[in-house]
Parts: structure tokens; C-alpha cells; sequence
């Protein structure tokens, strides 16, 4: 089995008015964090972590062409489209302070989104991903 030598962690806050934007039945979703991530085919691990408990949660989407951040129209279209994870998943959403996810990932773009339950909740994030090969290109943003 390959190691996951590369990791890149990524640090941000969700801030009331400004990012933090709740989960999907909230029209603000599209304000979250998002993260662009260029992959090759590897397996690919993430961890969402905050430092006290609290729901939180990740979604990947693949990219075709389009620039990031998406909006809310784009995500509502291809919600249902959201990468699996290698359990079948299709992102976690936890009360916790770490939220895991592993993705077998084909080459291309990804997005990553962060998110909480409710919108306008502050609280301070590190987004730490582990990779088999090196990952390229990766742009934060809307991560305050």
C-alpha cells in the first residue's frame, strides 16, 4: 500500500456575515470555504478539524472547467454529484471536532467545500490534506 507522504494544511475561520454559510438548505452555502485541488489519480485523505465540538462538515465536487468559488446555483445542480468517499459516502457531516474523509480520486479538478450547520456560526479551522503523489495547484478561497 502507498504511504500518504504529502500533506498540506490549510488554515481559515467561517465568520458571521462574511463566509460562514451554513449547509445546504441555506442559500448562503456558496459562501463557505472552498478549497480548488488539481489531483492525479490517487487516493486522497482529508481532515476538517476545529478546536471545540461542533457540527462540521466537507463536500468534493469535480470540477469541469469552472472557476472557483462556485456558486449557488452550481452546487445545487451538482449536489447530488458530490465525490463518494472510498465508504460510499458522499461527505461527512459531524458534531465533533474532526471530520475525516478518504477519496479515491481520478485526475482532474476537485472543489472542496467547508461547512457548518447553521450560518453565521464563527469558528477557526485547519483543513489538513494527505496525499499519495504531490497535489498541485491548490487555491484557497473565501477562507477569511
Amino acid at each position: 500500500a502507498k504511504s500518504y507522504d504529502h500533506v498540506k494544511c490549510l488554515t481559515g475561520q467561517w465568520r458571521a456575515g462574511s463566509n460562514a454559510g451554513g449547509q445546504v438548505s441555506n442559500r448562503t452555502f456558496h459562501i463557505n470555504p472552498q478549497i480548488k485541488i488539481k489531483s492525479s489519480d490517487q487516493r486522497v485523505k482529508f481532515q476538517l478539524m476545529v478546536d471545540s465540538k461542533a457540527p462540521i462538515g466537507l463536500k468534493l465536487f469535480k470540477l469541469k472547467g469552472e472557476s472557483v468559488p462556485v456558486g449557488i446555483d452550481w452546487l445545487y445542480k451538482h449536489y447530488r454529484d458530490a465525490v463518494r468517499m472510498t465508504d460510499g459516502d458522499d461527505g461527512p457531516f459531524v458534531m465533533g471536532t474532526s471530520a475525516p474523509a478518504v477519496y479515491s480520486l481520478e485526475a482532474g479538478s476537485y472543489v472542496c467545500l467547508l461547512h457548518m450547520d447553521q450560518p453565521d456560526t464563527e469558528r477557526r479551522f485547519a483543513l489538513v490534506i494527505r496525499s499519495q503523489t504531490p497535489l498541485y495547484d491548490i487555491e484557497p478561497h473565501q477562507m477569511e
